[in-house]
């Protein structure tokens, strides 16, 4: 089911795509070109937009498979053809350095030595007619340092997102040598409560109240998780191996209070 969205912010639906900026650091601004689409997936939220026109036309995503304080994110198109490469890109969730993340597509490797010996390994991602796309996980660096006011503090009751770190975002920038790249997202803040609508929803899909699960202070961990790899790795197809492909296996286990899989 896809419901579309609308966000307002100045400039959303600027006409002009490209906006050179910030003479000092070379700044180049793609604006919004669509509003935003909500996709309520079958086992996942996904949250979309477009940024510039032509050949930088860009595709900027955040999904969730849950009600969760992050998200894994993704773009492709226009932004990775201008900084060049998809390794050592530095990216930041607005103006804070607390949202820098690093280390964009770094390969892994733990548990494929195989894999590891293939010069040609680099986990890669292509997306559709875009290209080679950027992908991430999660917004923060280390821990929040900034004090809270009492609005806030009420926030912390919020199931998923919180739409006061939403507010403190504005853009993404994407940076590689010389090169920065800035997507104008938008204030967040109701993109972020949009998708915690959606994660609660798949939850309660599922038969679980969201609220009991956001009450549990940690969630069952698989104590033999080098030996399921192993199990999976028997399975992987051997051709994809050989041409160094990685793949992301997402699976979703409802466990008991006493630890058993219920489903």
């Amino acid at each position: 089911m896809f419901k579309f969205v609308t966000f307002v912010s100045c400039g959303a639906l600027a006409s002009t795509a490209i906006t050179p900026a910030f003479a000092q650091d070379a700044t180049t601004i793609l604006q919004p070109s669509t509003d935003w689409l909500l996709e309520y997936g079958e086992d996942r939220c996904r949250l979309a937009r477009m940024f510039g026109e032509g050949d930088d036309q860009t595709v900027f995503w955040i999904e969730q498979n849950g009600p969760s304080a992050t998200f894994s994110w993704l773009t492709a198109g226009g932004v990775v053809d201008r900084l060049g490469a998809i390794h050592k890109v530095g990216v930041t969730f607005g103006s804070f350095a607390e949202y820098e993340v690093s280390g964009v597509n770094r390969p892994s490797t733990r548990f494929s030595p195989r894999m590891k010996d293939n010069p040609s390994s680099k986990m890669a991602f292509t997306l559709d007619r875009f290209g080679e796309a950027l992908r991430g996980n999660g917004y923060r660096r280390g821990k929040r340092t900034d004090a809270k006011t009492s609005a806030e503090t009420e926030d912390e009751q919020v199931i998923g997102l919180d739409p006061s770190d939403g507010a403190k975002i504005d853009f993404v920038d994407f940076a590689r040598s010389e090169r920065r790249i800035r997507l104008a997202t938008g204030n967040l803040r109701d993109p972020f409560a949009a998708m915690n609508a959606c994660a609660i929803d798949l939850y309660e899909e599922w038969g679980i109240d969201a609220s009991e699960f956001a009450a549990i202070a940690e969630g069952p961990k698989p104590k033999n998780m080098r030996d399921i790899a192993r199990k999976i790795q028997r399975h992987y197809p051997r051709d994809a191996e050989r041409r160094g492909e990685a793949a992301i296996m997402k699976l979703k286990i409802i466990v008991a209070a006493n630890g058993s899989v219920e489903r």
